[in-house]
């Protein structure tokens, strides 16, 4: 049975964005057909919508690569994503900076000493900092207790300093917390571990459409989920563990290095 345009688009959006521009590469096929997963592979990294045409080919590319050669060649079971990704060339490490909000404590998995006196991490140039400013209670993290206490202790009750996507950069314990959708309130609650030594960081840019026209065509300013998954995927697949150098700064908000507009690195 002939695939549908919305199959295709479905079945292409599914794959790995790297694994098509791999097959631009592949010895076994035709220069054309290579031209052809060439450019559909453009068009996926921009976010357009490759043609019928496009797709019908590069799916008859798939099919025939499956059925000559991934069967002897391959132990995945037709896994052709993963045939691929083991004969692809070594690609460049990523390195990675990663924002932080203000802390008066070194970062260690603990609510600030002094709450009520950081206006840095509500700062402009702080980590998400109009959220931090709505939902910090500085009353709440002064009181006797929690001053410098466990980010996630009992003593706090159902608040969780909104900073926390960077309070345990540092700090040697796990914590706990629960992230919600900050505009669907309705949204179910998502338990986050937090190991030691770890931050939750994401790459923004990569879910923001590009200027106007895009913004018209995907119907405001964020790619459509099959699209922007294949994007973070990019780009993950350039970050390794154990490789990769990750290093975390404040912005200018800082009491530090702020007043001259200068960045802080933190770690």
């Amino acid at each position: 049975m002939e695939k549908t345009f919305e199959d295709l688009k479905t079945w292409v959006f599914s794959l790995d964005v790297q694994d098509v521009f791999d097959l631009s590469t592949n010895q076994g096929l035709s220069g054309k057909n290579k031209s052809i997963a060439y450019n559909i592979a453009k068009k996926l990294r921009s976010g357009d919508v490759p043609s019928y045409k496009q797709l019908k080919t590069l799916r008859g590319i798939y099919d025939s690569l499956r059925s000559e050669s991934l069967a002897e060649r391959d132990s995945h079971d037709g896994d052709l994503a993963a045939y691929v990704q083991t004969e692809a060339p070594d690609i460049d490490i990523k390195h990675l900076c990663l924002r932080m909000a203000w802390h008066d404590n070194r970062w260690n998995g603990t609510v600030c000493k002094k709450a009520a006196e950081n206006d840095y991490c509500i700062g402009e140039y702080s980590l998400l900092s109009d959220r931090i400013r709505r939902r910090r209670d500085p009353e709440i993290e002064s009181q006797p207790g929690c001053a410098g206490c466990k980010a996630d202790t009992s003593e706090l009750g159902q608040y969780q300093p909104p900073c926390f996507w960077s309070i345990n950069a540092f700090g040697p314990e796990p914590l706990s917390f629960k992230h919600d959708n900050p505009v669907a309130a309705d949204f179910p609650l998502i338990d986050e571990p937090l190991p030691p030594y770890s931050i939750i960081s994401w790459p923004f840019k990569l879910s923001f459409v590009k200027g106007e026209e895009e913004k018209k065509k995907y119907g405001g300013n964020y790619y459509p989920k099959e699209i922007f998954e294949n994007r973070i995927r990019l780009f993950q697949r350039n970050v390794r563990p154990a490789e990769s150098v990750v290093f975390t700064y404040c912005n200018y908000s800082n009491p530090v290095s702020g007043e001259e507009m200068k960045y802080l690195l933190t770690g």
